[in-house]
């Protein structure tokens, strides 16, 4: 309650709220909807949309959210082996039964939301979170060496000759070919040096896409699963979570995973314009369920929402922010009143914005004919802008630290100035001026 009362004072509209498996079901086959039903409650109380996250296997790539009677019993639901065949804290997603007894919790709880949110407070669902495994390139139980050294699937086959032609430079591309281009054979055969980190990518997305279509039967709303982003170059699979759905193999989970409608990537690294670039595609508008939680988080969301057409961001422990020196609350206030127009000018191409990740920075973004240029004011960090066009020559701009600067595309457009500038308020699309700018005040 108190968390859902802070981000209505913040002016969220959605809250991401966890359901973890042991909660739900802390005795095998019986179910709590205990916590499930306070969280429609209290969203309720204050017109906010949930986000809910299920933590079922796999939660930061271990199982420290799954019931005990699970957890105790490793006969039944066996761990990840490393390579030296120790137990890992992570369960296998080659076990039947892990794959089972998740999935009916999963597909119990999306029952309930069918049954007993009449609001559609419940706007989309996270199946596991952050799925992979840690401190090992790959699962390496009996199970799953007698998988490893099978036939790769045909459709991963063609997933890789996909790829392949319309990314050649890519990591899995170039190992296929270096392995010989083969077309059937194991995985170290097809793949070669990726065969690691394709081999767990496909399973991992095998096993998510069980729970997800059984969830599915019982209540078809969207889906999404969250990825912890690779480190960075030259990190091996296991330093960052083996086979989850980072960026190099999202057609590999696509293909294994059907009914998962968004790969979202949770985005803690400085290099958040690389990050946004590689999960951004027609099949894939950004969605960030966590980002850094810090000053420059409103800055961070302009340009996800102006540059990427993302629908969704969320900083990470926003409950926490309190003493951050940020605008946070202010730019999602703004943003509220401006999604009608908003999300018309997404569709149509007339939005974009800057962001700059260093007093330095300096770059340019086209709206119809006008060509805008940030500069960083001050030298505050991450400086920001949003830009809306609305007709012939006429913008909203939302900025965090910068001035802009434009030019026109033609010669004979060169000398371009402000005809009128105001601020003012909008509200549901109608904007109300304030006050009329100029000179310095521009």
């Amino acid at each position: 309650a108190q968390i859902i009362q802070h981000a209505a004072d913040m002016n969220l509209n959605t809250v991401l709220l966890p359901l973890s498996w042991e909660d739900f079901e802390p005795t095998e086959s019986i179910f709590r909807y205990n916590l499930l039903e306070a969280m429609l409650k209290c969203a309720g109380k204050h017109e906010l949309r949930l986000v809910v996250l299920w933590f079922g296997a796999f939660k930061n790539a271990v199982s420290s959210y799954a019931p005990a009677w699970v957890k105790l019993n490793q006969e039944r639901f066996p761990r990840v082996v490393d390579q030296q065949q120790n137990p890992t804290h992570t369960l296998s997603p080659f076990s039947t039964q892990t794959r089972h007894a998740d999935a009916r919790a999963f597909s119990a709880m999306m029952r309930h939301l069918r049954t007993h949110d009449v609001n559609n407070t419940v706007i989309i669902v996270q199946v596991e979170n952050e799925a992979g495994i840690l401190n090992a390139t790959r699962d390496h139980s009996q199970k799953a060496n007698t998988e490893f050294v099978g036939q790769v699937p045909n459709q991963l086959i063609k997933t890789v000759q996909a790829l392949s032609a319309s990314q050649p430079d890519h990591e899995f591309s170039t190992n296929w070919r270096d392995s010989g281009q083969h077309v059937s054979g194991d995985w170290t055969k097809v793949v070669g040096k990726s065969a690691d980190e394709a081999f767990m990518a496909w399973h991992l997305g095998q096993y998510v896409e069980y729970g997800a279509s059984q969830g599915r039967s019982e209540h078809s709303i969207p889906l999404y699963v969250n990825a912890w982003i690779q480190a960075g170059p030259g990190y091996l699979p296991g330093e960052s979570p083996s086979g989850g759905p980072i960026a190099k193999v999202i057609n590999i989970w696509r293909t294994g995973a059907p009914s998962i409608d968004l790969i979202a990537p949770d985005i803690y690294e400085q290099d958040f314009k690389a990050i946004c670039r590689d999960y951004h595609d027609k099949l894939n508008p950004p969605c960030i369920p966590e980002a850094k939680c810090d000053e420059y988080a409103a800055s961070r969301f302009l340009y996800a929402i102006g540059h990427h057409n993302a629908i969704g961001f969320s900083p990470f422990g926003f409950e926490d922010m309190a003493g951050l020196s940020n605008s946070l609350p202010e730019v999602y206030e703004t943003v509220a009143h401006l999604m009608p127009v908003i999300s018309q000018a997404q569709r149509e191409g007339r939005i974009g914005a800057l962001l700059h990740l260093s007093e330095s920075d300096s770059d340019s973004v086209s709206i119809s004919s006008i060509r805008f240029t940030g500069q960083t004011r001050n030298a505050i960090p991450m400086a920001s802008a949003l830009i809306i066009g609305l007709g012939e020559n006429e913008f909203y701009v939302l900025a965090r630290g910068m001035t802009l600067t434009f030019t026109g595309h033609s010669e004979n457009r060169e000398q371009l100035a402000i005809l009128d500038l105001f601020s003012g308020t909008v509200d549901n699309g109608k904007f109300s001026a304030t006050r009329r700018l100029n000179g310095d005040e521009s």
